[in-house]
């Protein structure tokens, strides 16, 4: 449940897109066959960025407050830890090399859109978040806590459609959570 909560984001995603993990601990980057494939790319239907350098890439979780790296976490939790060269291999590019498609090696069907983008996301470079286990981590439910609301108020389509006063159930939960309340109690409260 830890990995679960401090990593809610990750989780939330994973839940949506459904993907499994793969793991090639033999596979050793090489250098790209195809540099249109370098550079930054966003899935802004998902809050997704991807960035490809020559020999390794990272995947970013982001909303307009938050970003967070997408761990590389062990199954199930695994759902973007592809080998680098597989990655590469999979992907591929369409209208002039502005749009990357990326299936999760068919796991994702229709293909994941990721458009070309000059830098990785605004709050990718001034509201980076340290997940669990890295340098700078400091467990906050409460930061935890409106990552987990605003993933869903930028990336979820139907609170219209279902008559759901999203920014309503932040001010009458929010209250509740505290900076140091425990992992069980805020998963509760999520």
């Amino acid at each position: 449940m830890k990995i679960v909560v401090k990593n809610s984001v990750v989780f939330v995603f994973s839940s949506i897109v459904f993907l499994g993990g793969c793991s090639d601990s033999d596979n050793r980057p090489v250098a790209v066959s195809e540099p249109a494939k370098i550079g930054v790319w966003t899935a802004a239907a998902y809050g997704i960025a991807l960035d490809i350098h020559e020999e390794e890439y990272t995947y970013y979780q982001y909303t307009t407050e938050s970003c967070q790296r997408l761990p590389m976490l062990d199954p199930p939790f695994n759902v973007f830890n592809e080998p680098y060269n597989d990655l590469i291999a999979d992907v591929s590019l369409i209208n002039d090399n502005q749009i990357l498609l990326n299936s999760f090696f068919g796991r994702k069907v229709p293909e994941m859109r990721f458009d070309k983008q000059p830098t990785l996301p605004d709050s990718c470079q001034s509201a980076l978040v340290a997940n669990i286990g890295n340098a700078g981590f400091e467990p906050d439910a409460l930061r935890d806590f409106d990552i987990f609301w605003q993933t869903f108020n930028d990336h979820y389509s139907f609170f219209d459609l279902k008559m759901v006063d999203w920014a309503a159930i932040r001010n009458e939960f929010r209250p509740q959570v505290t900076p140091s309340m425990s992992d069980e109690d805020l998963f509760e409260i999520l």
